[in-house]
């Protein structure tokens, strides 16, 4: 059986690349078999504390938006170590 890269939850399945952020990759949710696309923050960002709830204060915002050419935000998790 050949073992499965997992953030999680979620199967890693493809790198997609980088963005803003992080990098971005093509994974599926190992019960609910969902895809989507999750955002992985580097390591500095994730282990800065400011960075973090300068993160928090905004992602609650970002969240309500609702717009075809905005990509919906359904959850933020910490997972080894990582946003």
């Amino acid at each position: 059986m050949k073992t499965k890269e997992l953030l999680g939850d979620y199967e890693i399945m493809e790198e997609l690349g980088p963005g803003s952020l992080g990098t971005a990759y093509l994974c599926e949710h190992r019960f609910l078999k969902e895809r989507v696309t999750l955002t992985v923050f580097p390591k500095e960002l994730s282990e800065d504390e400011a960075f973090q709830r300068r993160f928090a204060e905004r992602i609650q915002k970002v969240a309500a938006l609702e717009h075809p050419h905005i990509a919906h935000t359904k959850g933020v998790f910490f997972s080894d170590g990582l946003y």
